[in-house]
């Protein structure tokens, strides 16, 4: 069995088939070049820190150290070395070690925290931003203004993923200004320019503010009012009915990750009918 074969407080050469990623990883955005530079170098020089894990129902579950593991498959090794370490009392604790160390390396970005934080908010891991900021001893302000970056959509996230340059707070928040001030595609575009001339956060800034300036031709909408477990919000349809889009605001705790989960196993039986 794993237990008898890894025990804590040693280090093992730990085959990478059988390592889970952490599900409390803080860490979303990865880059490319990231974890191409992590392959060539534990191909051409080994690997000199062990990842951190612990053993839980039959799997090797990473606390820390998902670049390496990632590098690791990239790069064709079989094990990666790991410390195993007692099992963490709860998620919270799990993510706060996991986000500790990242946060010494410097390996944590903003919008890591604003995807991340919003994601342990609508799970119930954290009540609220107020318990958030206080465990991570990070001030309330600056907590609300992070979570502000998780308005940007998935496909701008991928596109900024592959570039480090722009994943400072001060561009991230230019950006989503931006992305406010116009939509979706031409903040994909414009983010190529802003790689291309190398442009800073207060060109970025003054590009939103100009476009918010403009008078903006908004598609029209059907809109009916919906409220879910104490939030209030909308349901909007779009271009004929090709386009929907659901916004609420203020559920309870935990009760967001549940609409989810109903409407994925919705949308999974109307798929199989």
């Amino acid at each position: 069995s794993l237990a008898a074969a890894y025990t804590p407080g040693n280090v093992y050469d730990i085959p990478v088939e059988i390592i889970r990623s952490n599900p409390m990883n803080p860490r979303v955005v990865y880059t490319s070049q990231a974890v191409d530079e992590m392959a060539l170098s534990l191909t051409q020089t080994g690997q000199r820190v062990p990842a951190t894990a612990f053993l839980e129902h039959g799997h090797v579950t990473l606390i820390e150290g998902e670049t390496r593991l990632r590098g690791a498959r990239a790069g064709g090794l079989k094990t990666i070395r790991v410390e195993i370490q007692e099992p963490p009392e709860d998620r919270k604790k799990l993510y706060k070690f996991a986000r500790d160390a990242n946060d010494k390396r410097r390996e944590q970005t903003p919008l890591d925290d604003a995807i991340k934080w919003k994601e342990l908010l609508e799970s119930g891991v954290f009540a609220s931003q107020a318990e958030l900021a206080r465990e991570l001893d990070i001030n309330t302000t600056k907590v609300s203004r992070i979570l502000e970056l998780a308005t940007l959509p998935k496909r701008v996230v991928t596109a900024l993923a592959d570039h480090p340059s722009l994943l400072s707070f001060q561009m991230l928040n230019a950006i989503r200004e931006y992305f406010e001030s116009s939509d979706e595609d031409k903040t994909i575009e414009y983010l190529q320019l802003v790689v291309k001339n190398g442009w800073g956060y207060r060109q970025v800034a003054a590009d939103a503010t100009r476009n918010s300036r403009q008078p903006v031709s908004r598609k029209r909408s059907d809109s009916e009012a919906v409220e879910y477990a104490g939030g209030t919000g909308a349901i909007k349809v779009f271009d004929g009915g090709t386009r929907l889009e659901i916004v609420l605001k203020g559920i309870a705790p935990g009760k967001g990750a549940e609409l989810v989960e109903k409407f994925k196993q919705f949308m999974a039986q109307q798929s199989a009918a």
